[in-house]
């Protein structure tokens, strides 16, 4: 094992839909949400993907959103 497992969510999270007050999306449990819930759209599994993201695939000046989309993006293949 070199550290290149993809992490999962063993647990209920939860998502708050209305007007975010953080922006578009803020990560978290409840995560918080402008748009409408969608389990396998980008958005959600984005915020989602702040829960799961590893140091090791991190990029210098990206360290908050360089891997948050591996999951969305799997999602759609």
């Amino acid at each position: 094992n070199q550290g290149w497992e993809i992490a999962n969510i063993d647990m209920v999270k939860h998502m708050n839909a209305d007007q975010a007050t953080c922006g578009y999306g803020c990560s978290g449990n409840p995560y918080d949400a402008y748009w409408a819930f969608s389990p396998l759209g980008h958005g959600d599994l984005h915020e989602l993907g702040h829960g799961l993201e590893k140091g090791r695939f991190r990029f210098a000046g990206w360290e908050g959103h360089s891997t948050t989309n591996y999951y969305s993006y799997y999602s759609k293949s």
